[in-house]
């Protein structure tokens, strides 16, 4: 993060390329290089009639820009294009099963995060990084949009699964929602009644989570006997940390 006081916005503003300025697209760009104009500086210096003759109103008010006048309120929120999650393992991963796993886990942070915000996608990718750190996505566009974690999981696990055998053990795997729309738009609802009773029992663990924060409620499939993951045997995979990330 950089921040710039505001007596020194300017000095800041004008060491910029010129392409940097909001509104300078490339063929803008060509015209103001034509001038000799490649910083903000030598824009903010270029006089406003020859800008206007070459660029019309929107030479003008580049160099307002230049200046540092924009009048423009600033956006402080924006809709969500996709929303991810991502594990990277304490010991790199060798273990399909080990790694259908975190699919689970992380389809239903995702899904969960979803019904919150009333977000549906049509879109699940799957990012693996190699030992080595060689990084992968495979991404897969559903037939209709969902919330559940079911079929985010689903469509993730096939993506792992049609990647054949791996060159070599995982590090991290991330899995991400994307192309999200709206709840209440013109979706195109699924005819499968298991995922609509999957949905229906994932509302419930929204429910329980949200009238005892502190429950630990999830899929039977991802319970560890007592002592598991200890230090004196951790298992290959646990997870070391998390990133989970909304774009």
């Amino acid at each position: 993060m950089l921040v710039v006081p505001p007596a020194r916005r300017l000095e800041f503003l004008h060491s910029l390329p010129v392409r940097a300025l909001w509104g300078v697209g490339g063929r803008t760009a060509e015209v103001l290089e034509g001038l000799g104009v490649t910083t903000v500086r030598q824009l903010a210096e270029t006089p406003e009639d020859l800008l206007r003759r070459r660029l019309g109103v929107a030479g003008a008010q580049l160099r307002r820009l230049a200046w540092g006048d924009d009048e423009r309120e600033v956006e402080t929120q924006r809709e969500e294009k996709s929303i991810g999650a991502e594990e990277t393992f304490a010991e790199d991963v060798s273990s399909t099963e080990t790694l259908h796993e975190e699919i689970l886990r992380l389809s239903h942070r995702i899904a969960a995060r979803l019904r919150a915000a009333g977000l549906s996608a049509q879109g699940v990718s799957l990012k693996l990084r190699y030992r080595d750190f060689e990084t992968l996505t495979r991404s897969t566009t559903l037939t209709h949009p969902t919330q559940s974690a079911l079929t985010i999981r689903t469509r993730a696990a096939g993506l792992l699964d049609r990647l054949g055998a791996r060159p070599q053990p995982v590090r991290l795997i991330g899995v991400r929602a994307e192309r999200l729309s709206r709840e209440g738009g013109a979706l195109q609802l699924s005819f499968d009644r298991a995922e609509t009773n999957w949905i229906d029992a994932e509302n419930v663990l929204d429910a329980v989570a949200r009238r005892f924060p502190g429950a630990a409620v999830g899929p039977a499939s991802l319970l560890r006997p007592e002592g598991h993951g200890s230090e004196e045997g951790t298992s290959q995979g646990r997870p070391s940390g998390r990133d989970a990330g909304t774009e």
